[in-house]
């Protein structure tokens, strides 16, 4: 008889980011691999109109149990630490995706949970107090009752080393693929002209490519770094994905501060779907994606795909993920970021070099790989 593992997916109910990008990405992967587990993903007050979790729902080996509750945030909380206790006990292993396991632990069910960053910890400046103050309190008595933790990269695994006691053989590794909606492929041309005219672009557009969706990325210093590259090339762009009214209000008045404007800067200020993203990447000079810090920097592998060259920052997982296929900047010095800028501009060399070590690089990540791992920690624990 098959083993029973109930997974935790309130957090699939929530608006579409790169959080629910890995779960739903892991989770798809590793129903569609594996052969020797029943899935059964636990939601809240499920109404069948989530397109992820319905797919999910298409394979055999996947079961709905729909809780009863409320979809808002302040039960989502109480749901996870205390009511989930109520499923638990019925399966055989509980695996929590991101962050919190419940707080009274059934110990005859083994736990894993799933840390993919430490940002309120690292950078506490880019994050709520609200936010920062429920991880300072929960994160770590979480952490104490997992009999796995799975980080996505080794600079996430090693900030929990230093900022928790941790058993370094609890600690696993299992780095994120990249979406296959977002692989590379042939865009025919007129369909990727219409998607640029949609954004304000046209094919002839010179354009950067850069990240808004939180204070985490460091857009404003992108900006400033754009500034700067924009002063001898006047007819460039700087394209900016922000989805986000306080970021577009952070952005905006950064614009504003550096003698830019709305023809030079362009917010696409809306979701962005995986076919217009491709082709953001595919047609940019380069990405700019330097944040404070990341546990992994899904973007960079999504650009190297799409034959996109990539400058990022050179901290956290960056560093580990990008390898030699990417020109590092120091996240905090504007100057290094347009040093990086012009070069991508002037060294065609340089830039083709990119590319394909970045194709390259983008090869040794993918869900398949990811979803064997977590098979074998599953597993390992059963």
């Amino acid at each position: 008889m098959k083993k029973k593992i109930l997974i935790n997916l309130r957090l699939l109910q929530q608006p579409y980011t790169g959080v629910q990008s890995y779960v739903y990405n892991l989770l798809r992967a590793l129903v569609s691999q594996s052969r020797d587990f029943d899935f059964y993903i636990i939601v809240v007050n499920y109404d069948n109109s989530n397109t992820y979790i319905n797919d999910l729902l298409s394979y055999k080996n996947v079961h709905l149990v729909s809780a009863w509750g409320f979809n808002n945030n302040i039960f989502g909380v109480l749901f996870d630490i205390f009511f989930i206790n109520k499923y638990i006990k019925k399966y055989d292993l509980y695996f929590s995706p991101v962050d919190i396991l419940p707080f009274f632990k059934n110990r005859k069910v083994p736990h894993i949970v799933g840390v993919l960053d430490l940002c309120t910890f690292i950078v506490p400046k880019t994050t709520t107090l609200t936010l920062k103050t429920y991880y300072d309190i929960y994160l770590k008595t979480s952490l104490k009752r997992a009999d796995s933790i799975v980080t996505i990269s080794n600079c996430t695994k090693n900030d929990l080393l230093k900022l928790f006691k941790i058993d370094e053989s609890m600690v696993k590794v299992v780095h994120l693929g990249i979406d296959r909606d977002l692989k590379s492929g042939v865009i025919p041309d007129k369909r990727g002209r219409e998607i640029l005219k949609g954004l304000c672009l046209t094919e002839n557009t010179k354009y950067f490519l850069t990240m808004g969706t939180s204070k985490r990325k460091n857009v404003e210093k992108t900006i400033e770094a754009f500034s700067k590259v924009a002063k001898i090339n006047g007819d460039l762009k700087l394209v900016v994905v922000v989805n986000n009214r306080e970021m577009e209000s952070i952005i905006n008045r950064s614009v504003n501060s550096f003698g830019l404007n709305s023809n030079q800067v362009v917010l696409t200020d809306r979701y962005i779907s995986a076919l217009e993203l491709k082709v953001l990447y595919a047609k940019a000079v380069c990405l700019v994606y330097c944040p404070y810090y990341e546990g992994f920097g899904l973007p960079i592998l999504e650009a190297m795909q799409n034959s996109c060259p990539v400058i990022t920052s050179d901290n956290s997982s960056l560093i580990e993920i990008c390898g030699d296929a990417a020109l590092l900047a120091n996240a905090q010095e504007a100057d290094q970021i347009a040093e990086c800028m012009n070069k991508m501009l002037t060294n065609d060399v340089l830039r083709n070099d990119l590319i394909q070590k970045g194709l390259t690089n983008s090869k040794k990540y993918s869900w398949e790989i990811s979803a064997a791992e977590f098979d074998t920690i599953f597993k390992n624990l059963l």
